[in-house]
């Protein structure tokens, strides 16, 4: 427990140096919210403005009576010469005697009112004739009750004045039948009593009510807590992509605690962000915010952040890229806004049940149904928001809500923890669909070494010009006939990648990466392996440091396998990868202590383990610089240290001197020197000094499977062009370059491969390595007689002997 509780804070520091580091992204994060609510309140400043020219939509709480004005007169229009301000039909005395006395008292001159016969007749001048008639009266008497009815008629076509809205009602329509009226009463009362109309309007709430945070909010709030989930996403994935996760798996880190981390790391980012939300709310004064208790929406925001989290971890196991990762991000950002649109409507009681269910899969539908919910609480004047009493008052209540959240949280954390172990992944090996309900999984023991008996399709047995060294090394491996200091085995350790191609991916080809290694390392052995880009070097490294599952055979590191104890291998293992897994924004020291509590280091020791790994490589100057600022052969010095660090019992060096000056290659061999006994080093390098100066033993792969093994000076022996001989001579004399050329095809039967002044150089065939010794006492004799001052002879190099088996031109 002590273990993972060290990892844990190792990894908080790590994630918060980053975000602190990487400022400008983390203030980014902080502040969009509050932008987001502004544009919102910007929107909502709009439309408010907008409908202030609409007094019918607001608020009328005390209606003030409106007197009723005279009839109003006709206007003559643009390409107008007349105008009528009243046109009448009227059957009966009553009907003429009205029109009369309004003329008079209104003073409305007699070319303005005009008498048509019949109602068509009236209405067909009106409709040729548009604009040319303010109002119409027609007074028409039953026949069988004999009783007068009178109508008025009027455009109702909407018309402005100085942008006020002209309502005909009051002007035009009350006016007249008021008029009328008044004249009617008069003359069947004998103008003893009369009387006024006011027109009062019912008092009434704004008529139409715009919402902004019910009609936007949702997209605006989805938006702004959106955005740290493309930022998460993509540190999550980029950690993967660059192999930073898998190289602190390889020095130790519990998934677990990985996990763990990142939901502290980005569930505190989200909370900050909520309360950005909810502050830049109150500061726009939205009656979301000021009406509903807090506790109603902030747990509504919170939890939806909360619940994108593990939504980020299971689309993280999806994804291998970071650059795709961010694609996501917008396609989901996306696809919550078109669902959005509906998800109010789809947790309707009446709705179907099955969209329901899975829209409740999707945090950002919940979202959208919450923000719905406080909208309708909080929209008006008269509404008075929701209280934390009411969440679970309605069908899919806000309490419901909530549940449904939280939910998700466990659901999509449980299946990003089994898709991160069943999917194949670009880098790491994966388990089988049902790898939890192995007890192996729960209670870890280590397995007993299998040994592959021989067979018929090992690669490696059907090459009959296989070297002997080679054959007898499978064969004491596969019958387990190895010393007992033995600490790596190898087990027909075999590597295929499969491709799909053809129009339909149904075409299969396969590449054999590495074909059915067999081999043993013995503890305290520097293992050097060799071979051409492409020659199976790395794909071997990355199967025995976890990166790459094999697809058949096994290996097994001081009896655990490669294959089910990983686990218990990367507890004592250090690896320096081809490609520095490193962080640019933090600084080497901060890299060491990082993996030194991977490694179990105790506190009390990280800090004199780091500067002791630090003066290894000679960082210590460097050691609080960034490691973006290192140079190449910098960043291999500390992937170096980090690889030597907590003293591990087997080290994998992939190139580890690559982009080195020679000193600091000097060093880093010295350091090698000092550090490999009592301990396994697996190293791979293209310098064949490198491999002369440090290998105890050297292999030699090609296309996929070993060629050869040895020491450096067996090697040399085996398949070396002999020696290589250097006579100086004097230029001074004549024909000394002829004499000596004449002596040496003479008693040796060789001839010079370079010709310079003052020395000749020759290459003496392993098959005449015999007869040197007789040649060179027949030289000591002819010394007086030749020119040559003095021969020089050395063994055929490394790299020579690297061409003849591995090839010139792969």
């Amino acid at each position: 427990m002590s273990s993972r509780w060290r990892q844990t804070k190792i990894l908080l520091r790590k994630n918060f140096i980053l975000l602190r580091r990487g400022y400008r992204s983390t203030i980014m994060q902080i502040l969009v919210p509050f932008l987001f609510v502004f544009f919102l309140w910007i929107l909502q400043f709009g439309i408010k403005a907008n409908n202030k020219n609409d007094a019918s939509t607001l608020v009328f709480r005390n209606p003030d009576p409106e007197i009723i004005s005279s009839p109003p007169r006709c206007y003559i229009g643009e390409d107008k010469d007349s105008c009528y301000t009243l046109t009448y039909v009227s059957d009966n005395p009553t009907g003429d005697w009205v029109v009369q006395q309004i003329s008079s008292k209104y003073a409305i001159p007699q070319a303005e009112i005009r008498k048509f016969d019949s109602v068509q007749n009236m209405n067909g001048y009106i409709d040729a004739n548009h604009n040319m008639t303010t109002a119409s009266l027609v007074f028409l008497t039953d026949p069988i009750t004999n009783i007068i009815h009178y109508a008025v008629q009027y455009n109702k076509t909407t018309e402005y004045s100085k942008q006020k809205e002209i309502k005909k009602g009051t002007y035009i329509e009350l006016p007249w039948i008021n008029a009328v009226e008044q004249q009617l009463q008069s003359n069947f009362s004998n103008g003893q009593k009369s009387y006024a109309i006011d027109f009062v309007q019912f008092p009434h709430p704004e008529l139409v009510v715009e919402d902004i945070i019910k009609d936007m909010g949702p997209i605006f709030f989805f938006a702004a807590l959106m955005f740290n989930v493309v930022i998460q996403l993509g540190q999550i994935v980029l950690e993967k992509e660059l192999k930073l996760r898998e190289g602190m798996n390889m020095m130790g880190l519990k998934d677990s605690v990985y996990w763990f981390t990142w939901t502290v790391t980005n569930i505190l980012v989200n909370v900050i962000s909520c309360f950005v939300l909810v502050a830049a709310g109150y500061i726009f004064q939205f009656d979301f915010f000021k009406k509903n208790n807090f506790g109603t929406f902030f747990v509504l925001f919170l939890l939806f952040g909360i619940s994108m989290v593990t939504f980020v971890f299971f689309l993280s196991t999806l994804i291998k890229r970071a650059d795709i990762a961010t694609s996501i991000g917008f396609v989901i950002f996306l696809i919550g806004i078109i669902i959005q649109g509906f998800a109010s409507v789809a947790f309707q009681e009446d709705f179907y049940v099955a969209v329901r269910v899975i829209l409740s899969f999707l945090p950002f539908a919940l979202l959208s149904k919450g923000i719905s919910d406080l909208s309708d609480t909080s929209g008006g004047s008269t509404s008075g928001g929701m209280k934390w009493s009411d969440i679970d008052k309605g069908f899919f209540s806000l309490k419901t809500n909530y549940s449904w959240m939280i939910i998700d949280f466990f659901f999509y954390f449980l299946l990003a923890l089994y898709l991160d172990n069943v999917l194949p992944s670009l880098y790491g090996t994966s388990k089988g669909p049902f790898f939890f309900l192995k007890p192996s999984y729960w209670v870890w023991k280590p397995s007993k070494p299998k040994v592959e008996k021989k067979n018929k399709k090992n690669e490696q047995t059907e090459d009959h010009n296989e070297d002997e060294d080679i054959v007898r090394e499978r064969e004491n491996v596969l019958n387990d006939n190895l010393p007992e200091d033995t600490a790596v085995k190898f087990i027909n350790l075999r590597k295929v990648y499969t491709s799909s191609s053809g129009c339909c991916g149904c075409t299969k080809k396969q590449f054999v990466a590495v074909k059915g290694t067999c081999l043993s390392i013995g503890n305290g052995q520097l293992f050097v392996l060799l071979g051409h880009n492409g020659a199976g070097k790395t794909t071997t490294f990355n199967m025995m440091t976890g990166l790459f599952s094999p697809s058949s055979g096994d290996a097994f590191v001081f009896g655990n396998s490669i294959v089910h104890n990983m686990p218990a291998i990367r507890k004592d293992m250090g690896v320096c990868p081809q490609h520095d897994i490193l962080w640019s924004e933090l600084t080497g020291r901060e890299h060491l202590e990082i993996y030194a509590a991977f490694k179990g280091i105790p506190e009390d020791r990280i800090a004199a383990e780091v500067e002791e790994r630090l003066k290894d490589v000679e960082l210590g100057a460097a050691a609080n610089l960034p490691t973006g600022k290192y140079s190449g052969g910098m960043r291999r010095r500390l992937s170096t240290a980090i690889a030597l660090i907590a003293d591990p019992k087997i080290v994998y060096l992939d190139e580890p001197t690559t982009g080195m000056d020679p000193v600091s290659r000097r060093q880093v061999w010295n350091l090698i020197e000092k550090v490999k006994k009592g301990r396994v080093i697996i190293l791979t390098t293209h310098s064949m000094e490198e491999a002369d100066v440090l290998g105890d033993r050297i292999a030699i792969m090609k296309k996929g499977k070993l060629v050869c093994l040895g020491t450096s000076l067996r090697l040399k022996n085996k398949f070396g062009a002999g020696y290589r001989l250097v006579a100086l001579i004097d230029p001074t004399k004549m024909n000394a370059a002829d004499d000596v050329i004449k002596f040496f095809e003479m008693h040796l039967s060789i001839r010079p491969i370079v010709q310079s002044i003052g020395s000749l150089e020759y290459n003496v065939p392993r098959e005449q390595l015999n007869g040197l010794m007789s040649f060179f006492e027949k030289l000591e004799h002819a010394r007086s007689m030749l020119p040559i001052i003095d021969v020089q002879i050395s063994m055929t190099t490394l790299e020579e002997v690297f061409l003849t088996i591995a090839g010139h031109d792969e």
